[in-house]
């Protein structure tokens, strides 16, 4: 018996709102273009592309035809994905 995702759960809705900017919060003038998105991570734009289509990347708007990402969900989405490691300890300093 496989466990199922209740797109409803509370727990998984506050998740999700606490790592993507509302409509309200975006600042226009702090979004990236994609190639600067991709530089803040250190990945290639073909990359970041794919996570895009895959709808498994950073949150995104859609001007024109380009996507811009709010620098604040580029960082979000990359510090949601850390983790220990014992070759990288997140505590040092």
């Amino acid at each position: 018996m496989t466990a199922s995702i209740n797109p409803h759960d509370p727990d998984l809705i506050r998740l999700t709102e606490a790592t993507e900017p509302t409509r309200e919060e975006i600042d226009l003038d702090d979004l990236a273009t994609a190639e600067e998105a991709a530089d803040m991570l250190r990945i290639s734009l073909r990359w970041l592309e794919k996570l895009r289509a895959d709808n498994s990347g950073p949150a995104c708007i859609k001007l024109g035809r380009r996507f811009y990402y709010p620098r604040s969900a580029v960082r979000a989405w990359a510090t949601a994905r850390l983790r220990r490691s014992k070759h990288f300890d997140l505590t040092a300093a």
